[in-house]
């Protein structure tokens, strides 16, 4: 978008000042972080540095006739990065997951007197009788006769 933005001003004889580039820079920058993965994806970025610095828009027809050729491959470097970023997300998100994992098999959670209750925590959550296992079965015992 930068070297189409150059050439346009080039082909009218237009002197880029130091901050015309500046503002082709970083508007370039910006949109392309900001531009979607589809074919002809950069060409609506083009038209906007030239709005930016002020350069005409109706010589992007010229850009137009050889953009596709280099459009192709700018869709496809800009769909594998992302597919890059994700999965590295993907990776570290599973790496924090497995912490997650570990941290939650060490949490204990005492004896609940109700039996249903222990049948639907979760089998992740390993629970504790203060008075031991043995202490807990005459109780129930006696509060089924």
């Amino acid at each position: 978008q930068c070297v189409a933005a150059v050439f346009i001003a080039q082909l009218n004889n237009i002197e880029l000042k130091a901050g015309q580039i500046f503002t082709i820079l970083v508007t370039a920058t910006a949109s392309s972080v900001g531009a979607a993965g589809v074919p002809a994806g950069g060409v609506l970025t083009i038209a906007i540095i030239l709005e930016a610095i002020g350069l005409p828009t109706h010589d992007l027809s010229l850009i137009l006739a050889v953009d596709w050729i280099v459009d192709r491959t700018t869709t496809v470097v800009n769909v594998e990065g992302d597919a890059l970023g994700a999965g590295i997300l993907h990776h570290l998100n599973q790496k924090a997951g497995k912490q997650g994992e570990q941290e939650l098999s060490e949490v204990k959670v005492e004896a609940v007197p109700n039996c249903k209750s222990e049948e639907e925590t979760s089998p992740l959550v390993t629970h504790q009788n203060p008075a031991g296992p043995a202490a807990s079965a005459p109780e129930l015992e006696s509060k089924e006769s």
